[in-house]
């Protein structure tokens, strides 16, 4: 089964008034702010609740901090995707690539704990053209607002 997706893209922090104004993807475009990297966010979020984005953000962060320190790139681009129950998130960027999990460096191996014990999975790949992470998480029942209170009777 797959889910119609929107497809936001923002390019340059400077103009940067998410559309996708999540907390994930907005905390990230902060950190680019300063930088010359161009940000860009596409696709959709599910609905989370606070304890989703306390486990995610951290990771998220992470990625987008070693792209920012260590790649050298031009751009960093956040897909995200809702597809048969999984969330499916992509970030890249163009950087100089040589990026790995080490047993001693705990950034990266934090975050592919953090996915897993989400029971989700992450791959990476890096090289010459840049660095990709894949991440799929399955989607889980987030509760809703209540609607007793927008008056309809």
């Amino acid at each position: 089964r797959r889910r119609h997706t929107r497809y936001i893209s923002v390019t340059g922090v400077q103009t940067c008034a998410l559309p996708i104004s999540h907390e994930l993807f907005a905390s990230l475009a902060q950190l680019f702010e300063k930088s010359e990297i161009t940000f860009r966010a596409i696709g959709e979020v599910p609905p989370l609740d606070a304890s989703d984005i306390s486990e995610l953000l951290p990771v998220l962060r992470e990625v987008a901090l070693n792209t920012l320190h260590h790649s050298h790139a031009k751009s960093f681009t956040i897909q995200s995707e809702l597809y048969n129950d999984h969330w499916f998130i992509s970030l890249s960027d163009d950087g100089v690539g040589r990026a790995t999990i080490k047993e001693k460096h705990f950034g990266l191996t934090n975050i592919k704990e953090r996915i897993a014990s989400r029971g989700g999975s992450l791959t990476m790949e890096s090289n010459s053209d840049g660095t990709q992470f894949r991440i799929v998480i399955p989607l889980r029942d987030v509760p809703k607002k209540d609607d007793s209170d927008s008056g309809s009777r």
